[in-house]
């Protein structure tokens, strides 16, 4: 059994990219008993990214449910790890809620309840008697008092009018028929912000790797013209009324600030 000497030298192996791997693996295998000297390693902004980064793997593989609190306080704090440390959180609690941290911090104070409230098997892909697809009340529930339209189109998708600051609008589509892979429904919102323009290529680069959610993209219209997107899609059972209100919101105002740059106009 591995001693407090191995767990510190494997530690500040962690440092060195030589090491760090073949540590990593050793942390690993010691499981939470090297807690005490690793978890520190999560919080400690002074480090070089990939020694936290090392450091969330190493609890991740141990499944280590204690370092939620301090990975969520990676969520919030760093953006480069930030991903890495989702996922860590996922495969600790069971749930998968994504970039939300106020929702994570609801979450963790109560993982069962919030699972049996939040994601119930299936909660999304069923119809209510009126037609709408289970995932309509979800926007509705999380947008009413915000959009100042939300209507369910030709059964097939959810409109959305968004209002924004100077008297701006823009209007998000909402699917729920694709699934992934594995067959799991998907939820997908999205919205055109207008005609390409090829100076502002680099600036749609630029939002991409900030953007809170969603992705710019460039497609087809239907005269074959070349138009900007963004758009969305997480797994129908992630989605919660909070999480739909603040991807919506993101995506809302970052595809208006783009045509806004694109045109000076504010198109429907």
């Amino acid at each position: 059994m591995p001693g407090s000497d191995d767990v510190a030298l494997w530690v500040r192996e962690l440092g060195s990219f030589r090491t760090r791997a073949k540590a990593r693996k050793h942390l690993e295998r010691c499981g939470p008993a090297a807690a005490e000297q690793v978890l520190p390693l999560l919080s400690d902004s002074s480090l070089p990214e990939n020694v936290r980064w090392a450091a969330i793997m190493i609890v991740k593989a141990w499944g280590y449910a204690p370092a939620a609190p301090l990975l969520l306080a990676v969520v919030r704090a760093h953006s480069g790890l930030r991903g890495t440390a989702i996922q860590a959180l996922e495969a600790l609690t069971g749930l998968a809620i994504g970039y939300a941290p106020d929702e994570w911090e609801h979450a963790l104070a109560n993982p069962e309840a919030y699972r049996r409230e939040h994601q119930e098997p299936g909660s999304l892909a069923l119809a209510d008697p009126s037609g709408e697809p289970d995932g309509c009340r979800l926007f509705r529930q999380a947008l009413g008092n915000l959009a100042t339209e939300i209507t369910w189109e030709d059964d097939a998708y959810l409109y959305l009018r968004m209002p924004l600051e100077g008297s701006r609008k823009q209007q998000i589509v909402v699917t729920f028929s694709e699934v992934d892979a594995g067959g799991k429904p998907l939820t997908t919102m999205y919205t055109e912000c207008g005609a390409l323009r090829p100076d502002v290529v680099e600036s749609i680069a630029r939002r991409n790797v900030t953007a809170r959610y969603g992705k710019f993209y460039t497609q087809k219209d239907d005269q074959g013209n070349d138009i900007v997107v963004m758009r969305e899609t997480v797994p129908a059972l992630r989605l919660t009324p909070k999480l739909a209100r603040d991807i919506v919101l993101s995506i809302a105002a970052e595809a208006d600030s783009l045509e806004f740059e694109m045109s000076g106009a504010d198109h429907i």
